[in-house]
Parts: C-alpha cells; structure tokens; sequence
C-alpha cells in the first residue's frame, strides 16, 4: 500500500541544512583518555600487559673485619599484570536504506558516516567510565 502524504507535505519542500548534525548525547570529553592517548605506549601484540615494579631493598652494609655476611636474599621485584579486555560496538544498517535511499544528491548527510561517528563517541564513553571505575563496567 502507498504511503499517502498530506497536502503539506505534498507542496511544501524540506529544507535540512548541510553540514550540522547537533551532538546531544556526546557533550563532554574525557581528560583522562586525552591523558592516555596523549602518553600511551602502543601495544604491540600479547596475551597480557605486564609492568615491572621494584619495591624492595637488598641485604648489606657496613662490616667489621672477621664478621659474617648476611646471605638471606630478598624479594625485590614484582609485577602487575592486566589480562586484555575487548570493546564492539554494534550498528546495523539496511542495505535498501544506504544503496537506494540515502545516495546521490538526495542524500545531505552519510546515514553510515553519521552512525560511525556515534559509535565512536559511544566506544570513548563507554572507555571513560570503565577507566573511572578502573575497569568495572
């Protein structure tokens, strides 16, 4: 069945103005993932992220002659270690509505350009508060 439009439809023309989509749902920007982009060192493959720590001292001193050395040995190194964490974000699009309806001059805005940038605003939300919460979602 034809989708019947009214009169005003019918005789009126839309205007959409070009180039201005308003972000209302992405209005804040996270410093902390600034920070993190800004000094992050590229991973570079592996199962985990492993960082090093030295947090203790040896054994030593000063001795008289004669005396005996403490050979204890102490622990000094540890690790932390952080397994891999993985993010999607979902978007499905209709073909008919990307390759038939939202092309050529018709088309003021990408549909699949449009919903790129909201998944990628969404991902830098979602990273945002996970890191706030250290990881818990």
């Amino acid at each position: 069945m034809a989708n019947l439009l009214d009169e005003l439809n019918v005789t009126t023309l839309k205007v959409i103005r070009p180039k201005i989509i308003a972000d209302l749902a992405f209005k804040k920007k996270s410093p902390f993932l600034a920070h993190l982009r800004a000094h992050a060192l590229p991973h570079e493959g592996g199962a985990f992220i492993q960082n090093q720590f030295l947090y203790g001292k040896t054994t030593g001193g000063p001795y008289a002659k004669g005396e005996t050395f403490d050979l204890s040995t102490s622990q000094i190194l540890d690790a932390t270690k952080f397994d891999m964490r993985y993010y999607e974000q979902n978007d499905t699009q209709f073909l008919e509505d990307i390759d038939v309806e939202n092309r050529g001059p018709a088309a003021v805005f990408s549909i699949v350009t449009a919903h790129q940038e909201a998944l990628m605003l969404t991902m830098n939300e979602n990273l945002a508060i996970e890191a706030y919460r250290h990881g818990q979602p």
